[in-house]
């Protein structure tokens, strides 16, 4: 089990969100024209309860890259899938009917894709349940 750690600073405490400034460490310092680049860090709001946290102050978050794999794979290559089972299906469908098959394939892309992105969301608030980031201080 891998895990990736970053370092990041709290902008913004509320009662229970938290918006951290995740510092990117990959990107500066790995070529000649350091700092000369507009690489911005990311922000991330999490809901973190038991921390007695302030503006200023560093964090480590912590998460497992197979976590990070799945949901990449969920949000980039599930939609690319469903998009190809739509075409797929429909020009299997309609492909002896005596309509234009270029929109029946194009509707059925449209309609794969939206059922793609219920999945997405589905999947998205089962996740929430868990703690897919760990936060610990610095």
């Amino acid at each position: 089990m891998s895990l990736i750690n970053k370092k990041a600073i709290v902008v913004k405490k509320e009662k229970d969100k938290t918006q951290l400034m995740v510092l990117r460490d990959s990107a500066c310092g790995s070529c000649s024209t350091c700092g000369g680049c507009e690489v911005k860090p990311s922000f991330i709001e999490l809901s973190i309860k038991d921390m007695n946290l302030k503006a200023g102050d560093e964090v480590i978050i912590t998460t497992k890259s197979s976590d990070l794999l799945k949901m990449s794979w969920a949000i980039y290559i599930l939609p690319v899938i469903m998009m190809i089972i739509g075409a797929v299906i429909s020009n299997i469908m309609f492909k002896d009917k005596n309509v234009d098959l270029n929109i029946v394939t194009f509707l059925s892309v449209i309609v794969f894709l939206a059922l793609s992105l219920f999945i997405i969301k589905f999947i998205d608030s089962r996740f929430k349940k868990d703690t897919l980031i760990k936060v610990k201080r610095c």
